[in-house]
């Protein structure tokens, strides 16, 4: 069985902590299933937390499939196409996930201490976040037509987007790596875009009141409880059964 699960919230307790007692038996389940952790935080955080090599982290923010993959950089020619544009952020670097924000606005400045986190090798940039007006996304797409941009975030104006050369959201990975029927696990309305993907489809006790709504099941306990693992364990041993 293939088992999709979220981090914060679903396995991560509120402390962003995870028991001994989580990770023993996370390692265990993966020993028999494939277990994909998919999460916003770079894959050297997590695996401080979990590991166990046969669980597979998946971050959508640093767009790898492991830690251990090796992802082509983006061409220099998009990196200063996108450079132009007046609202680039960061750089993500593919050596040590380092960027450098080399335009912000305003409001950012209390984001970050100094107005630039070093980036070691530009050459090796793998992703750029940026955000442009609504109306001016049309025209970065007609210049990078072999780029994938993910739109993150948007308000009345501007779209803040993801520039890299292959999808990286939660649910394009689980449509990429999903072999055999699936479980999937989240806290968030945001992640039944991955969880609708599974055939059993589940939200934490400590969920949204939206997901709930959207998934057949519940955990009886709260991820501070390790809700998500005991879950699994009862469901995995009720399909043996």
């Amino acid at each position: 069985m293939d088992i999709f699960l979220d981090l914060e919230k679903t396995l991560l307790k509120d402390d962003n902590s995870i028991s001994e007692a989580a990770k023993q038996k996370l390692a265990e389940i993966a020993g028999k299933h494939r277990v994909y952790i998919l999460t916003y935080t770079s894959i050297k955080q997590v695996r401080k937390l979990l590991p166990h090599p046969a669980i597979t982290i998946l971050s959508v923010v640093e767009n790898r499939s492991d830690p251990e993959s090796n992802i082509a950089p983006l061409p220099a020619s998009v990196v200063d196409k996108l450079l132009q544009n007046p609202y680039v952020f960061s750089m993500h670097s593919i050596t040590d996930s380092l960027c450098t924000v080399y335009k912000y606005q305003e409001r950012l400045k209390k984001l970050y201490a100094a107005p630039t986190l070093r980036l070691a090798n530009a050459e090796e940039t793998y992703a750029v976040l940026f955000a442009c007006f609504k109306e001016g996304l049309a025209e970065i797409q007609q210049h990078l037509p072999n780029v994938h941009i993910e739109i993150l975030a948007e308000d009345a104006r501007k779209l803040f987007c993801k520039a890299s050369l292959f999808p990286s959201t939660k649910k394009a990975f689980v449509q990429r790596l999903k072999k055999s029927p699936a479980i999937g696990i989240g806290d968030s309305f945001e992640d039944y875009e991955f969880i609708q993907e599974c055939e059993t489809q589940v939200a934490m006790k400590n969920a949204d009141a939206d997901l709930k709504r959207l998934c057949k099941y519940q955990t009886e306990k709260t991820n501070n409880a390790d809700g998500a693992i005991e879950y699994l364990l009862n469901f995995l041993k009720h399909q043996q059964a």
